[in-house]
């Protein structure tokens, strides 16, 4: 009777390590969805624009900002920028499948940590340039 209870036991502890690494898998997916489609649609529909934008208004390419013009490259070919999230958000599931318990913490916060990582980068490429733009006209250039 003993060890049909502790079995019994066993089972359930399986069974509920088992729901927190499938909750912690389906987190994961809708996650990297929504961060590689979040990043997707910035780099594909913003970068090309704002490229345009600041090679009429410094006349070329070549006084663009090196991290700008790094971001530019990253913006066509796709599968970096969707790759780094993955690779990142990928750590995360790991350690969710390692410790169940707070495996959607560890996945929420990888989540969370690219796209302020993606944010940031954006933003500071696409403000290199202005402020190019900015001290050309004010004559500091």
């Amino acid at each position: 009777m003993l060890k049909t209870r502790l079995m019994d036991d066993e089972e359930k502890n399986v069974e509920l390590r088992l729901r927190g690494i499938e909750r912690s898998v389906r987190v994961f997916c809708a996650a990297l969805v929504l961060v590689v489609g979040g990043v997707t649609l910035r780099m594909v529909l913003m970068v090309p624009k704002f490229q345009q934008i600041f090679k009429d208004m410094l006349g070329s390419e070549d006084r663009f900002p090196v991290f700008t013009k790094f971001v530019i490259t990253l913006a066509a070919y796709p599968v970096v920028f969707v790759g780094v999230p993955f690779a990142i958000m990928s750590l995360g599931v790991v350690a969710a499948v390692k410790v169940p318990r707070y495996g959607w913490l560890v996945i929420y916060t990888s989540c969370v940590g690219v796209l302020v990582m993606m944010w940031f980068a954006l933003a500071r490429a696409l403000y290199l340039p202005m402020v190019k733009i900015i001290q050309g006209v004010a004559g500091y250039n």
